[in-house]
């Protein structure tokens, strides 16, 4: 299960083969990880809102909880959401200053994807009880609904393969 964050790699060799270190070694080697590509869906994402986006091709969308919450979308240990403030007071700014306080935001930017600004925020967020540790990641837009978030996570160890997905369907991302 490479996509599900899990890897198994064996190889059997003769007991007592003198080679069997070297060959494991090349063998290992001949394995290479690389970022998952972002492809959109073929049928964007609309709310009544005006927020549209195009969700990953192949990932499931979820009922929403919640009025704040615009949609969700899953595949396999990876969410994917869209929230929107509904108070144009509420900024990105806002967004950010409660996560610094949380003492949960690993870094910020403001990027500009295609004619967008955005402000990125990256996170963190643990559940011990499952010994696991998301990372975390908010494209933050400001309109006239206030804050427009387009937040992903995956486990730390596989979100940079994930990463391009994320900021792809951020790159999606209007609110008209």
């Amino acid at each position: 299960m490479i996509d599900g964050g899990y890897m198994r790699i064996s190889m059997w060799h003769p007991a007592g083969d003198p080679k069997a270190g070297a060959e494991y070694d090349h063998f290992i080697a001949s394995f290479q990880l690389k970022p998952i590509e972002y492809r959109p869906a073929n049928v964007p994402f609309r709310d009544k809102r005006g927020i549209s986006f195009s969700p990953p091709a192949g990932w499931v969308q979820k009922p929403v909880q919640g009025a704040n919450q615009v949609a969700e979308y899953r595949n396999l240990t990876r969410s994917l959401q869209v929230t929107v403030a509904g108070n144009s007071a509420y900024t990105c700014s806002n967004l950010q200053a409660e996560w610094q306080a949380s003492g949960r935001l690993k870094e910020a930017a403001v990027l500009k994807l295609d004619a967008q600004h955005f402000v990125k925020l990256v996170g963190f967020e643990e559940f011990p009880g499952y010994n696991v540790r998301l990372t975390i990641v908010q494209y933050c837009l400001n309109s006239r609904l206030g804050a427009v978030v387009l937040g992903g996570g995956e486990e730390e160890a596989m979100f940079w393969r994930w990463a391009q997905v994320f900021e792809g369907a951020a790159r999606s991302l209007r609110v008209q």
